[in-house]
């Protein structure tokens, strides 16, 4: 009798632990899975759309030859403005003929604002007619530093380079000066006659 109680208490503290620990269970926290990679969502690769292209650099085609006075704009400080005007009148004055006179008002206009490089290129012009070489050879050299990135002007320094140099009898250095003035604006016509005419010039005793 007593060993059949002593069983029964085993049985029922068996019983009652296995409950315990199942209820445990239940109560234990579930640990999220990583999903597996045939789980994970696919990433479709999204084209790019092609990059616009740079924008082409205007090509140089329109002739720099209109009125100076036309670079004024309203906030041209008032020094350039008055300098381009005296610039432009000096210009006018040796289209006439008035080398003299032109000189004065385009050495005004360096005085008034030497940035201005235009000046430059018309006193070598001026003292070129006037025969004055040396003084026409150096302002042709401050002219061609000043107007570096302008091919029009560019290409006039170097077609009045070249009509000096040939006036010198330096015919090859006038030939490359030429092709220098063609090279930075290929519309000289100026540059590209003296070129035709150079081996006329050669063969001519």
């Amino acid at each position: 009798m007593r060993d059949q109680r002593w069983l029964s208490v085993v049985v029922i503290g068996l019983t009652l632990s296995g409950c315990a620990q199942a209820a445990a269970r239940h109560q234990r926290p579930r640990t999220a899975q990583a999903p597996s990679k045939d789980d994970r969502p696919v990433e479709v690769a999204r084209a790019r759309p092609p990059a616009p292209p740079a924008p082409a650099r205007p090509a140089a085609t329109r002739a720099d030859d209109g009125p100076l006075t036309a670079k004024i704009a309203p906030a041209t400080p008032a020094g350039r403005s008055a300098a381009l005007r005296l610039t432009e009148e000096g210009r006018q004055r040796l289209a006439a003929g008035d080398a003299p006179r032109a000189i004065d008002l385009l050495e005004r206009a360096i005085a008034v604002d030497a940035r201005v490089p235009y000046a430059y290129y018309f006193l070598a012009k001026a003292h070129a007619e006037l025969h004055h070489t040396t003084l026409a050879h150096r302002f042709l050299d401050r002219a061609d530093q000043k107007l570096a990135h302008e091919p029009y002007w560019r290409s006039q320094v170097n077609a009045l380079r070249g009509q000096l140099l040939a006036d010198e009898g330096k015919s090859a250095a006038a030939e490359a000066a030429y092709r220098r003035a063609l090279d930075a604006w290929p519309g000289n016509r100026a540059a590209a006659e003296a070129l035709t005419a150079a081996p006329q010039r050669d063969k001519n005793p």
